[in-house]
């Protein structure tokens, strides 16, 4: 299983909706990248921890750019300490 797979077992969706965290925009699950907040290249990992959903068009606009890692890494830490993994539904899926 790749983190891809693994990223969407731990995230549930809503009836297959999931929610870009870039434009905030909701994508099917085959319309949607689960992207390395800090790229691999860079020494990111497939932790779930390191991963966050984008649109195609997001993440390509992204590439490699590493000037956000650093916030949305913290972010995505600050969520899973108000938030645990069983109530992560609420930062990953669309309506």
């Amino acid at each position: 299983m790749d983190y891809r797979d693994n990223y969407f077992m731990a995230n549930s969706s809503n009836h297959g909706w999931y929610r870009c965290v870039s434009c905030g925009k909701s994508f099917r699950k085959g319309d949607i990248d689960i992207d390395h907040i800090l790229p691999q290249h860079h020494g990111g990992s497939d932790d779930l921890d390191n991963l966050q959903c984008m649109c195609k068009h997001c993440n390509r606009s992204k590439q490699d750019d590493t000037r956000h890692s650093v916030e949305d890494y913290a972010a995505a830490m600050i969520d899973e300490l108000e938030y645990p993994k069983h109530h992560q539904e609420r930062f990953t899926i669309g309506y």
